[in-house]
């Protein structure tokens, strides 16, 4: 029964999910998914696939060597 719940609070938030998420807001969510014992893998899939990468999300963490 407990895994029904689960399941029916899992698909409400799939369903909200955007169609694409910010950096940010991926990795929000996957503080979300993986701050629980039961951890659905396809839901990780779907958000990293949901995720469309910008260079300016990544670019406070390249560090440019010249040599």
């Amino acid at each position: 029964h407990e895994a029904r719940a689960y399941s029916k609070i899992l698909n409400k938030v799939k369903d909200e999910l955007p169609k694409s998420l910010t950096l940010n807001e991926l990795i929000q969510e996957l503080h979300n998914a993986f701050n629980t014992d039961i951890v659905d893998i396809d839901h990780v899939q779907k958000l990293m696939a949901s995720y469309r990468s910008n260079p300016l999300d990544w670019k406070k963490y390249a560090k440019f060597d010249r040599y």
